[in-house]
């Protein structure tokens, strides 16, 4: 492989783009950064009509790379089908390298002597039937050069499963986020009246928190709390729980090329994971013992005081003394931890050491490079 290749990203069949999905996030993210580095980049997808413009401006792409659009054709076989074209697809382009978030793609793939990059954001034993068989044949590959987790913690359950790759290695590769430069004149304006703002960005399903937060809320009436995200049914949901409250504001869904305005216009950040029932898209499953939340890191990159619940898969990218670090379910504990930020030198100590840890290690390049170098 040389210097800057010729890349296939093959997309999961069921991954809808565009979408408020994380996964769909991380997939054009990492493209981008691929792109960045100078990689000629296509990001193939199933069964989306593509407006290549639209999509990429829902993202807010800044590195521009292609999209393809593979069809499966028949129903109850579409996700076979539609790898199996997609890797058929990447071989006649003359791809140099085929990376995916799906085994099923990555074993055509190295069938077809394509080197190729699984990268696995979960145990794959716990997916479907046949997502698990492909990865069982995929790691005795020799055209696999690689696996990558989203963290230390998956890496050692892959190991631990006596499922790491015979001929490769496996490698933990942090997520990243993007550093934005906002100006004055792009902050929005919140509602409300508190000097403080705290805010809460991402998806409101089961194990996020949510509820904490808000009994936080009814403790801190001089307080602001803001939401952004949530699907129609989420936010009907958790508004019809909030009464006539004057101190909390649900924004609803915000395009992630444009998010990052909104947690400039916060001073406070906080991300309440639940262990043991942090779900994943659809509200299903629990990835708290292993995740490696791209929330936590792009608040980060924001540079804002942040409380954390404190969970080993959060500590695994957060040091000591970047945050105060929370008991998931101690209300008592969030309080008393945001009591404490209105202190402004304070707030503003915790700031400047979450943006020096935001560094050239946890950028959406720096993971791009553990994938391909």
């Amino acid at each position: 492989m040389g210097n800057f290749l010729k890349i296939f990203y093959i997309a999961p069949f069921a991954t809808k783009f565009p979408s408020t999905s994380a996964s769909s996030i991380h997939m054009i993210r990492m493209c981008e950064a691929l792109a960045f580095m100078g990689n000629d980049v296509t990001l193939c997808i199933g069964n989306s009509e593509i407006v290549e413009e639209e999509i990429l401006e829902f993202y807010g792409v800044l590195n521009r790379f292609k999209l393809v659009s593979v069809k499966g054709i028949v129903p109850k076989a579409d996700r076979v089908i539609y790898s199996y074209r997609a890797a058929s697809l990447a071989k006649c382009n003359g791809a140099e390298l085929v990376i995916s978030r799906s085994s099923i793609p990555s074993l055509f793939s190295a069938k077809r002597f394509l080197p190729t990059v699984y990268d696995t954001h979960g145990p794959v034993w716990e997916k479907n039937f046949i997502e698990y068989q492909a990865y069982k044949l995929l790691r005795k590959s020799r055209y696999l050069k690689r696996v990558t987790t989203n963290s230390g913690k998956l890496k050692e359950m892959y190991e631990k499963a006596n499922l790491a790759p015979i001929f490769a290695p496996i490698i933990a590769a942090f997520n990243g986020a993007t550093k934005h430069k906002v100006k004055n004149g792009e902050i929005p304006e919140l509602p409300g009246r508190a000097f403080l703002k705290v805010g809460y960005t991402g998806h409101l399903y089961e194990g996020r928190g949510i509820d904490v937060l808000l009994d936080v809320s009814k403790s801190l009436p001089d307080v602001d709390f803001h939401f952004f995200g949530g699907t129609p049914e989420d936010l009907k949901f958790w508004r019809s729980k909030i009464e006539n409250a004057k101190n909390v504001f649900f924004h609803g869904f915000i395009q992630p090329g444009k998010l990052h305005v909104y947690r400039e216009a916060c001073d406070v950040l906080v991300a309440p994971y639940q262990a043991g029932k942090v779900a994943v898209s659809g509200g299903k499953g629990d990835t708290s013992g292993y995740m490696n939340p791209i929330k936590v890191i792009e608040y980060l990159s924001s540079g804002k005081a942040l409380v954390l619940s404190d969970l080993p898969a959060i500590r695994e990218v957060v040091p000591e003394g970047v945050a105060f670090f929370v008991k998931f379910d101690d209300v008592d504990a969030w309080v008393d931890a945001i009591e404490k930020l209105k202190n402004n030198s304070l707030r503003t100590e915790l700031a400047n050491r979450a943006s020096a840890i935001f560094s050239d290690s946890l950028t959406w390049t720096a993971r791009a490079r553990k994938l391909v170098e």
